[in-house]
This record gives C-alpha cells, structure tokens and sequence, in this order.
C-alpha cells in the first residue's frame, strides 16, 4: 500500500473520496489551469482537462468484485504550440507513474489531435486506474 496521502486515497478511501479528487490533487501539481471535463471558451492556453470515461466492475473467477472497479479516465493537453502540449503530456505520464505506480495505473492510449480552426494541439491521454472502494478489494 502506497505512503503517499494523496495516493492512499485512491488505493482504499473509507470516507468516499472520489478518485477525481485524487486525479484533479496529482493534476494541480503541474501548476497550470485545470478543469474537469471542459474549460471555458475564453480560457487561455495550456490549460488541462480530465474526465472519467467508464467505470468497468472486476470480474473475478467468482464474479463481480464489489470492493473495487477500474476506471478508464481521459487527461487533455490544449496548448497554443506543440512542444509545450507534449512536454505537458509526459509530465502527466511521469506522475501518474510515480504516484500511482506501474501495478495500479495503465496508459492506454496517447494521441496528439490538432484543430487547425483554432492553432490548437491537443495531447489526449486515456489511462486505466484502478479505484479500491473497500479493504479488502484487490
């Protein structure tokens, strides 16, 4: 079980802590403008965005494991210019690596979308956590 408080939460959280609050605690660290789901139309850029795809019950030899579910989340980089929309995107990864760990936390996708109507990049990631609701989950 991880020490780290933030991390900990997401691992067994008794008191109902959302894994957002988790994602959107370890997101604040890169110290740009963070929102979840979407951002305002005149926010300026960077600026990160996270939402939760689905939620997937473990299905277990013996059936649903309701002690915990995997959830698939998408984090999105919106920047003004490439490099600062990549650089982002592999701090994000190196985070959730080293906060979550290579057991608890899977990268299943990495895109880099542009929409040349507005000169945005866009570095789209899709991870897979694993959210423990109750000791006892594995």
């Amino acid at each position: 079980m991880p020490t780290h408080p933030v991390v900990s939460a997401l691992f067994f959280c008794p008191e109902a802590i959302m894994i957002e609050k988790t994602l959107y605690l370890m997101l604040s660290k890169l110290g740009i403008s963070l929102f979840p789901v979407i951002a305002p139309m005149e926010q300026t850029k960077p600026w990160v965005s996270y939402r939760r795809l689905r939620t997937k019950p473990t299905v277990t030899v013996k059936g649903t494991n309701p002690k915990h579910d995997n959830a698939d989340f998408e984090i999105s980089v919106f920047s003004q210019d490439y490099l600062t929309a990549a650089e982002l995107g592999e701090q994000i990864i190196e985070s959730m690596d080293a906060d979550w760990g290579a057991n608890s936390v899977l990268l299943e996708n990495r895109d880099e979308p542009y929409d040349p109507n507005t000169g945005t990049y866009q570095r789209l990631l899709i991870f897979a956590l694993r959210e423990i609701k109750e000791e006892g989950g594995s």
